[in-house]
C-alpha cells in the first residue's frame, strides 16, 4: 500500500505541476486579483460572515453563496503569496492531490486505488477545478464530502461542517451516510440513526446561513423543475463522454422543458432506486451513485432555478463514478489502466488553455461560437485589444430573450464604440446602446446609467429626451453625491474624444473619491502614460 500511495502522490504532483504558471481567469479576477478587501486582514471576520462575492470590489449583487472555509483559504493564500496567482494555484493542486489520495483510500488502496485515483484526477472535467482558482469550492466539497464517508463517526461530522463551508451541495452528505448504513443493515431505523447527527449539522448550517446572508436563494425552490431532466441528462452525458475543450458556463437555456411534476417524480424515483440498491447490500455502490446523482439533482434545478453548467460542478460526481468503479473486479480495473496514459497525454494541454482570460475564452468561443454568454465573455476580454471585434460579438447578444443579457450586450457595444474612431452616425448608435443598457433597477448596470446620464448632458440630442432620462440620471447620481463611477465614465468619454488631459483629470477625481476601485487607478495610469507618450515634455506621474 505504501508504494502505491507514493506512486499516486508523485504522479499527481507531476500532473498538477503545470498550474504553477497560470494566471487569474474567470471569477478569479473579481474575487482575487481585483479585490482590495482580500489584501486587508482586518476584513477577514466580515468576509467570513458574508457571501463569497462580498470579496469583489465591484457592484455585484449579494449572492446566496456563503462559503467561509473557502474564503478563509483565499486570505491565507494572499498572505503567503502577496496576492500572486502561484500560491493560489499551488493550493488547488495540493487539494487535488489529497483528493486523489482519499479516492485511493476509499476504493481499496494498492494498485487498484492508484489507477482509480489517477483516473479521477485526469478526467477532463477535473481540469477546471484544478486550473480555475475559484473552482476550488468544487474540489473541497468533493474532498470533505468523500472523506466523511471514510472517517469515524465523530470525525465525519467535522468533515461535513467543512464541506458545508465549501459549497451548498454538501447538504446531501447525510443522505450518503444513510445509503451506507442501509448497505450494512437494511432496516430504515439504522439509516435514520446514521443520518440524524448530520441532519442537525445541516440544520445548524442553514440557520446560521439564513442569519448571515439573509436566507437568500438563487431562485424559487421549484423554479428549475421543468428544466431538470434535460439539465441532468446533459450533466451525466458530459460526465460519461466529456468534450475535449474547455466549456466554462455552458448555456442551457435552449434545453426543452418537461412538466414540473414529471421532473419531481423523476427525482423521487432516483432516490427510491438508490435506497433499493443499498438495501440489497450494495451500500457503497449506492453511496457512489449518490455522489454522482444527488449533487447534480440540486444544481440541475431541484432546489432552485438551476445554474449554468460548468465542469467544476462535475468534480464530486467524477469521484462518485470512480467510487463505483472501485467495486469492479481486479481484472476490470486493470483494463481501465491504459486510460491513465491516454488521459495524461492531453491533460497539460487542457490545463494550458486556462493560462489567461484570452486563451480561455478564445478556446471557448472556438468550441461554441453561437453561445451568447461565451460571446459576451470573449468580447469583454478582447475589448481593449480589438474593440471592433468586441462590437461584432456584442451584436448577436442584443437579441437574446434574457433582458439582462441583452443589456450586457448593449453595454459591451457601447464600450467598444467608445474605444473607436466614430462619426456622428456612430455617436447616435452609442447613445442608443447606452439607453438600452441603462437600467436604474439593476445594480450591475451602474456604469451604463452613469455613462448615459453624462453623455446626454454632454451631447444632448432629440433622442436624449426620452421619458426615462430623469430616472436614469437620478440613478447615476444616487451612486453617490460625488460618484466615482460618474467621474470614471466622464474620463472614458473624454478619452473617446482624444481629450487626454480631461480624461486624466476625470480619472484622478474618480480615484480620489474611491481609491479602492482598481479600474479607476488603471484608467488613470493609462491616461498618464498616453499623455507622456504623446508629449515627452510632460512629466510622468507614478501609477496609482
Amino acid at each position: 500500500d505504501g508504494w502505491a500511495a507514493a506512486v499516486l502522490v508523485g504522479a499527481a504532483a507531476v500532473l498538477a505541476s503545470p498550474v504553477r504558471g497560470l494566471g487569474f481567469v474567470h471569477d478569479d479576477r473579481a474575487l482575487l486579483e481585483q479585490s482590495t478587501r482580500l489584501a486587508d486582514p482586518s476584513t477577514l471576520w466580515t468576509a467570513l460572515g458574508s457571501d463569497l462575492f462580498w470579496l469583489s470590489d465591484g457592484a455585484v449583487r449579494a449572492s446566496p453563496y456563503w462559503r467561509p472555509w473557502v474564503t478563509l483559504t483565499y486570505y491565507l493564500d494572499h498572505a503567503l503569496g502577496g496576492g500572486a496567482p502561484a500560491v493560489f494555484h499551488l493550493h488547488n493542486a495540493l487539494v487535488a492531490i489529497i483528493l486523489a489520495l482519499v479516492v485511493w483510500w476509499g476504493v481499496g488502496r494498492g494498485w487498484r486505488g492508484c489507477v482509480l485515483g489517477l483516473l479521477a484526477l485526469l478526467h477532463p472535467v477535473m481540469v477546471e477545478p484544478l486550473a480555475n482558482i475559484t473552482a476550488r469550492t468544487d474540489l473541497y466539497v468533493a474532498l470533505f464530502g468523500t472523506a466523511s464517508l471514510l472517517l469515524p463517526r465523530g470525525w465525519r461530522l467535522g468533515a461535513l461542517a467543512l464541506a458545508l463551508g465549501s459549497k451548498e451541495t454538501a447538504v446531501v452528505v447525510p443522505l450518503l451516510w444513510g445509503l451506507q448504513a442501509l448497505g450494512r443493515d437494511p432496516r430504515l431505523r439504522a439509516a435514520l440513526r446514521s443520518v440524524g447527527p448530520g441532519v442537525w449539522v445541516v440544520g445548524g448550517w442553514l440557520a446560521v446561513r439564513a442569519l448571515l446572508v439573509g436566507g437568500r436563494a438563487a431562485g424559487l425552490p421549484w423554479e428549475g423543475w421543468p428544466q431538470l431532466p434535460a439539465t441532468l441528462g446533459v450533466a451525466v452525458l458530459r460526465l460519461l463522454a466529456p468534450a475535449a475543450g474547455p466549456h466554462p458556463d455552458v448555456d442551457l437555456s435552449h434545453l426543452p422543458s418537461a412538466p414540473a411534476m414529471v421532473a419531481c417524480g423523476g427525482a423521487v424515483l432516483v432516490g427510491l432506486g438508490l435506497v433499493r440498491l443499498a438495501r440489497t447490500g450494495k451500500g457503497q455502490v449506492a453511496a457512489g451513485l449518490g455522489m454522482v446523482l444527488l449533487p447534480l439533482l440540486l444544481t440541475s434545478g431541484l432546489a432552485g432555478p438551476g445554474i449554468r453548467m460548468a465542469d467544476g460542478l462535475l468534480a464530486w460526481p467524477v469521484v462518485g463514478l470512480v467510487w463505483v468503479a472501485g467495486r469492479l473486479p481486479g481484472r476490470a480495473v486493470a483494463m481501465l489502466a491504459p486510460l491513465v496514459g491516454v488521459l495524461a497525454w492531453g491533460h497539460a494541454e487542457r490545463v494550458a488553455v486556462w493560462a489567461s482570460p484570452e486563451t480561455l475564452w478564445s478556446a471557448a468561443l472556438h468550441a461554441r461560437p453561437a453561445d451568447p454568454r461565451v460571446q459576451l465573455k470573449a468580447g469583454r476580454v478582447q475589448l481593449a485589444r480589438s474593440p471592433a471585434r468586441a462590437e461584432s460579438l456584442a451584436a448577436a447578444i442584443q437579441s437574446h430573450p434574457d433582458p439582462r443579457l441583452r443589456r450586457e450586450g448593449h453595454e459591451l457595444a457601447a464600450r467598444a464604440l467608445l474605444l473607436q474612431e466614430r462619426d456622428p452616425a456612430q455617436d447616435a448608435a452609442l447613445r442608443a446602446h447606452l439607453r438600452r443598457a441603462a437600467d436604474p433597477t439593476d445594480v450591475e448596470a451602474g456604469w451604463a446609467c452613469a455613462a448615459r446620464c453624462v453623455w446626454d448632458e454632454a451631447a444632448p440630442d432629440a433622442a436624449s429626451g426620452v421619458p426615462d432620462r430623469a430616472a436614469v440620471c437620478a440613478a447615476a447620481v444616487a451612486l453617490g453625491a460625488e460618484s466615482g463611477d460618474v467621474w470614471n465614465t466622464r474620463g472614458v468619454l473624454a478619452a473617446g474624444r482624444s481629450d487626454l488631459p480631461a480624461a486624466r483629470a476625470a480619472f484622478a477625481r474618480a480615484v480620489s473619491l474611491d481609491p479602492a476601485r482598481r479600474e479607476f487607478r488603471d484608467n488613470l495610469a493609462l491616461a498618464e502614460q498616453l499623455i507622456q507618450d504623446s508629449d515627452p515634455s510632460v512629466p510622468a506621474r507614478a501609477p496609482r
